[in-house]
This record gives structure tokens, C-alpha cells and sequence, in this order.
């Protein structure tokens, strides 16, 4: 047999081994986003709702202690003019 036949025969068992090591990983990664997809958009999607509602509430008490803190201001200003 030719060493350069033998050579080239080598080469493309180790590149196949790797095209199927490349198989597998890709198997595998299709799997586990299937497995994401079917068990945890739900738990994601309630957990969303629940953040949301939190940020609302949040929000509403942010607004609520910037405009109190405006007009407490206000008031004390207009107390300084006035007097």
C-alpha cells in the first residue's frame, strides 16, 4: 500500500470522527432546547406575569413618594414666599 494513500486514509478517518464527535453535540443541543422549550416557557411566562406586577406595584410607589415629595417642596416654598 502507498504511505501516502495510507496517509490520506488517516486523515479522513480522524475527520470523520470529528464530523460525528460535531453530530452528536449538535443532537444534543437540539435536545436540550426542546427539552427547554417544552418544560420551561410556561415557568418563564408565569414568572414574567409575577415580575411585571411587582414592577407595576413598584412604579406606582415610586410616583407615588415623587409626587408627595414635589409637593411637600412646593408647599415649602410657597410657606417662604409668604412669610
Amino acid at each position: 500500500m502507498n504511505p501516502q494513500h495510507h496517509q490520506e486514509e488517516e486523515r479522513l478517518t480522524r475527520v470523520e470522527g470529528k464530523v460525528e464527535n460535531m453530530e452528536n453535540g449538535l443532537t444534543e443541543a437540539r435536545n436540550d432546547i426542546k427539552e427547554v422549550k417544552n418544560n420551561h416557557l410556561l415557568h418563564l411566562s408565569e414568572d414574567m406575569a409575577i415580575l411585571k406586577t411587582k414592577m407595576s406595584t413598584i412604579e406606582w410607589v415610586s410616583k407615588a413618594v415623587a409626587g408627595t415629595s414635589v409637593a411637600s417642596l412646593a408647599g415649602s416654598i410657597l410657606n417662604l414666599i409668604l412669610k
